[in-house]
């Protein structure tokens, strides 16, 4: 009888054990701004350039529990634009929280919209994954290096929570 006892006690340790990372899903909401100026431009014909851009901004992600985080975000990445299809590209984003911990993003723009994947982050944000699909708009912006906008949209991340 003493056996089964400690077999079982083992099994529920083990059990535990493997459940220690469990993952946390959680739908988000993202809505902000963003500043992007063009580091360097080249043509590509008369109505088609290709540019390396800088983005400096700030979004709210909410989750539908009523949390909120507000986060700097600063990505560097390469975009097309013009012969009408809108803006396509890629670039590589950190966005820090108040707390100073890190989300590492990706992101694909085509035409109008941004699709962000979570590759992980730093504290509360370690082993995070996810996308959040938007759409942005640009604003009237002071000279044809720099882009103005705003950027909203929803996904779902997901990162490991120690139980």
């Amino acid at each position: 009888m003493n056996i089964i006892k400690k077999l079982q006690c083992s099994i529920l340790l083990c059990s535990a054990a493997l459940g220690a990372n469990a993952d946390t899903k959680m739908d988000v909401s993202l809505i902000g701004g963003f500043y992007a100026s063009s580091e360097r431009s080249i043509s590509l014909g008369s109505d088609k350039s290709a540019f390396v851009y800088s983005v400096l901004g700030a979004v709210t992600l909410s989750d539908n529990k009523g949390n909120q985080w507000q986060v700097s975000i600063e990505c560097l990445g390469f975009d097309e634009m013009g012969g009408g299809t809108g803006t396509q590209g890629v670039g590589r984003c950190t966005w820090k929280d108040v707390d100073n911990h890190h989300l590492f993003v990706s992101v694909s723009t085509h035409g109008e919209r941004n699709r962000y994947t979570v590759l992980g982050g730093t504290g509360k944000w370690a082993g995070a994954k996810g996308q959040i699909d938007t759409s942005f708009t640009y604003l009237p912006a002071p000279s044809e290096t720099i882009f103005l906008g705003t950027d909203e949209g929803k996904g779902r991340i997901s990162k490991p929570v120690k139980i």
